[in-house]
């Protein structure tokens, strides 16, 4: 955490100063998450965007779920799919 400081005075880009209208943010990772980052980010006129710890594997968990519900659902025939096998069948 002793590099956050040190890496926003050296940004050579000249920015704009943040407003309330005009908000500047900065997006980090979870291993940014304490609140003397949050602290030096204010201090120089960043909103903080950081991943809690723990929030991305439960994001990654939720989406794998979701893929293989989606798998599922694409392999599963429909109703009216059987339906008509089991027409095409009877004749």
């Amino acid at each position: 955490m002793k590099l956050v400081r040190a890496t926003i005075e050296s940004l050579v880009a000249l920015r704009p100063e943040a407003t309330d209208e005009a908000p500047q943010g900065m997006c980090l990772d979870k291993g940014y998450d304490y609140d003397a980052v949050r602290e030096v980010l204010e201090e120089f006129g960043f909103t903080a965007h950081i991943k809690a710890r723990g929030e991305e594997a439960k994001e990654l968990k939720a989406e794998a779920g979701k893929r293989a519900l989606a798998r599922y659902l694409a392999l599963k025939p429909a109703a009216s799919d059987a339906a008509m096998v089991r027409f095409s069948m009877a004749q």
